[in-house]
């Protein structure tokens, strides 16, 4: 594990921080993406759909699959921030694949479908789990990511104290690991779709 977040902050811009200083920032960048990821599901589907609906997988609110992304378009392109047409691009493709095997992960672990876009005129796969209008709202919230949030979020920590980084790290970390734990043992359902 300690190898894989080595790895990471060496190809990120957290490369001259220590090891626990790089776990939380990539923890908080996780946290941040899972978060808006959350709000967003929500949102979308009051908005387009018309009704309030939870959506997830985790109990809290938050959504782990947002978070993942976060890291994986983090770790992939902001070193292309300066070339935004190829980042587009690169994250519309980034999210479609992630968008399609979380899709199938799950139906295969849970035999339920969390998400699907048969309506929609331009699906790329039989599921349903991945339409032109995901992928391209999807590289949109990746150009936020990596060209707003990521550069307020990353300097905010780097100011912030340490003592208290490490105890909102320790407080939001717990709170996950419970959750995740709670989430085993008595699955949620309430953001499945029929179909």
């Amino acid at each position: 594990m300690r190898r894989f977040f080595e790895s990471l902050a060496a190809r990120s811009s957290l490369s001259g921080k220590s090891f626990l200083d790089a776990v939380e920032s990539l923890f908080f960048l996780f946290f941040t993406g899972a978060v808006i990821g959350f709000v967003y599901e929500v949102l979308y589907t009051r908005l387009i759909h018309g009704y309030w609906a939870y959506r997830g997988t985790f109990w809290g609110p938050y959504l782990p699959l947002y978070g993942v992304g976060a890291l994986l378009l983090y770790a992939l392109f902001h070193r292309l921030v300066r070339i935004p047409p190829l980042v587009f691009l690169l994250s519309g493709l980034t999210t479609g694949l992630l968008e399609y095997g979380s899709g199938r992960v799950l139906l295969l672990m849970t035999g339920k479908k969390y998400w699907n876009y048969s309506r929609y005129s331009v699906v790329f796969d039989r599921y349903g789990f991945v339409s032109l209008r995901s992928v391209l709202i999807f590289a949109v919230g990746a150009m936020l990511l990596l060209y707003a949030i990521v550069p307020l979020l990353l300097p905010a920590l780097e100011k912030a104290k340490p003592k208290t980084r490490h105890i909102l790290f320790g407080i939001l970390a717990a709170i996950f690991l419970c959750d995740a734990v709670l989430t085993l043992l008595i699955p949620n359902t309430l953001g499945q779709v029929a179909g």
